[in-house]
């Protein structure tokens, strides 16, 4: 009984062992499945975390890749622009390749068709462009050659501004020097001059004043002592003797070459000033002047003594008439008679000089 007892109670204990055994194994088992079910789990979690990364990846690169195309066809459109306006050679556009899942095909094709319409978009713009610029090209042209007109306009006006101003100056500067020496010679004192005084000139011949002269005149006037020496054979003879007129007329004309008139200012007053100096003018005695200077030394009509006036060295010499239709010359007695112009009579010339030419 006891050996009975003993293996009930052992089988007891087994049983309860196994029983132990089993549950320790369950709960293993149990254990082991939750982390395998929490492996799994984790890993569907990684698994499902990777997805989203990669479809966000995916959407940031779709996104891109239509932003770079946008980019990309603006930079085209501008470097065209610039292109055009430099007319520089076009470069090539560059074209980008992306591979996409099957998934973003779509949004590429999208993409592609927003790029097209932008293209043509573009094309429309690029006509309008082109036709403004070649408004504005020609708008340009009009106003540039504008500018042009309006500088050479004020060019033209700036030149003829300084021209006048220029001739403006030189007058100005002609009549201030003229004004000066007017100045200078009214505010100068010169020496007095008075008729009958005779004077010797750098010819070597004497020369009588024939009008007074005060300290404010800068001139004087002189007649010859004795007549031209015309054949400059240093002697007084016929052949110094001149008519009055080659013709019939009695005008003294210094434009007529046939008249002594002319002989005088054109062939014996640069043979005069090459000896004396510069001579403000020449001419012949009038008989106003030379009846002035009778009276004023007190001769009647005619005289038995000589004198500077007229002697029997001199001969007859012509004078200038009042009467335009007659012609006259002074004897040697002091008479004037009238002659024809062309007869031949001796010339004394009156000059007026400046009383500078005196002083020295």
């Amino acid at each position: 009984m006891s050996d009975s007892k003993n293996n009930k109670k052992v089988k007891k204990i087994n049983i309860k062992n196994k029983k132990e055994a089993t549950k320790l194994l369950s709960k293993k088992n149990n254990t082991i499945a939750k982390k395998s079910t929490n492996k799994v789990d984790s890993k569907k979690e990684k698994v499902s975390k990777i997805k989203t990364e990669e479809t966000k990846v995916k959407k940031d690169i779709a996104k891109k890749t239509v932003e770079k195309e946008k980019k990309d066809s603006k930079k085209v459109l501008s470097s065209e622009k610039n292109i055009k306006k430099k007319n520089s050679k076009t470069k090539k556009k560059e074209e980008i390749k992306l591979i996409l899942p099957k998934e973003w095909q779509q949004s590429n094709v999208k993409s592609k068709k927003t790029s097209s319409k932008l293209q043509k978009n573009t094309t429309s713009t690029d006509i309008t462009s082109k036709l403004k610029e070649s408004i504005f090209e020609e708008v340009d042209i009009r106003q540039s050659q504008m500018e042009l007109a309006q500088k050479r306009k004020k060019r033209k006006k700036n030149m003829l501004i300084i021209l006048i101003m220029s001739i403006l100056i030189v007058i100005i500067g002609v009549v201030l020097i003229k004004y000066k020496n007017i100045l200078e010679e009214k505010t100068k004192i010169y020496a007095e001059y008075f008729i009958g005084e005779k004077y010797t000139l750098n010819d070597g011949h004497n020369w009588y004043v024939i009008e007074d002269s005060n300290k404010n005149v800068s001139t004087v006037k002189l007649l010859k002592e004795y007549s031209l020496d015309i054949n400059n054979d240093e002697k007084i003879d016929t052949s110094d003797m001149d008519s009055y007129y080659s013709s019939k007329s009695t005008i003294y004309d210094k434009l007529d070459d046939k008249s002594i008139a002319h002989r005088l200012n054109n062939v014996y007053k640069p043979k005069l000033e090459s000896r004396i100096g510069k001579i403000e003018d020449i001419s012949l005695l009038t008989s106003k002047e030379f009846v002035k200077l009778r009276d004023k030394m007190g001769y009647g009509y005619e005289w038995n003594e000589g004198n500077w006036l007229a002697n029997k060295d001199l001969g007859n010499w012509w004078i200038i008439s009042s009467q335009k239709d007659k012609v006259y010359a002074v004897s040697s007695t002091g008479a004037y008679k009238l002659y024809n112009a062309t007869d031949k009579n001796y010339v004394r010339p009156v000059i007026t000089i400046k009383k500078d030419i005196l002083q020295k």
